[in-house]
C-alpha cells in the first residue's frame, strides 16, 4: 500500500531512496541463535553399587515381636492359617496376651503392624459393615 502511494506522488523528492550498502537494516540488534552443547557436557547417570556387608544386621525388634504373634496363632490356631485376622483382634493379643507372658515392653503397634504386612499378605476387608484392616495368616 505505502509503494502504490509513493508511485501516486508526483513529486519524486518524496519517495524513500535506498539505503547505501554501509548501513544497517535492523537498528536493535539480532541474538545469535543458541549454540548446542557438545556430547561431553552431558550429565551421565551414577552407576548403580552393590554393597556387601561383611557382618548381618540384627533383625529389629517389631520384626522379632511380628513373627512372635504370627508364630503363636500358627501353632495354636490351626484354623486361622489361610484366614484374615482382623487388625484390633491381633493388636489386642499383643498388647495383652503375648507381652505379658513374654514379660516384653509393649511397642507402639504401628512398628508392629508394618512389620507383619511385610511378613503376611495385608488387605482391607469388611466385618459386620465395618472396615478393618486383615493380616492373612499364612502356613507354616
Amino acid at each position: 500500500m505505502l509503494a502504490r502511494m509513493w508511485r501516486q506522488t508526483e513529486d519524486p523528492s518524496t519517495a524513500p531512496k535506498p539505503l547505501p550498502p554501509s548501513a544497517v537494516a535492523y537498528p536493535i540488534p539480532q541474538l545469535l541463535p543458541p549454540t548446542t552443547a557438545p556430547d561431553r557436557c552431558r550429565k551421565r547417570r551414577q552407576k548403580r553399587v552393590r554393597v556387601c556387608r561383611l557382618y548381618a544386621e540384627p533383625p529389629s525388634q517389631p520384626l522379632i515381636d511380628a513373627g512372635a504373634v504370627l508364630a503363636f496363632i500358627q501353632e495354636e490356631c490351626p484354623d486361622f492359617i489361610g484366614g484374615y485376622v482382623l487388625r484390633p483382634d491381633l493388636e489386642r493379643f499383643y498388647r495383652n496376651d503375648l507381652c505379658k507372658r513374654e514379660a516384653w515392653k509393649p511397642r507402639h503397634w504401628t512398628a508392629i503392624a508394618r512389620q507383619l504386612g511385610e511378613i503376611t499378605s495385608k488387605k482391607t476387608v469388611r466385618h459386620r459393615g465395618q472396615r478393618f484392616v486383615g493380616y492373612r495368616i499364612p502356613r507354616l
